[in-house]
């Protein structure tokens, strides 16, 4: 992700509970969809690792799908 936005290529970028304003693409050509746009979700610092909980399954495909479609079709 990180090398497709260094390098200007578009991406679509798929954020879990993470602090967006220090892991999202700075100077991405593309979209950042986070989970906590469609569920509630644990803040960054409050998260159990010793779960199988895994909160991108929040993201609805379709919501990745229109994303990738937008930019398939420019």
């Amino acid at each position: 992700m990180h090398m497709a936005a260094a390098l200007k290529t578009p991406l679509i970028a798929l954020f879990g509970p993470s602090k967006l304003e220090h892991w999202r693409p700075w100077q991405s050509t593309g979209e950042t969809i986070w989970a906590g746009d469609y569920a509630e979700i644990p803040h960054p610092d409050h998260i159990k690792t010793d779960t199988q909980q895994r909160y991108l399954s929040a993201i609805p495909v379709d919501a990745v799908f229109h994303a990738a479609k937008r930019y398939l079709t420019q």
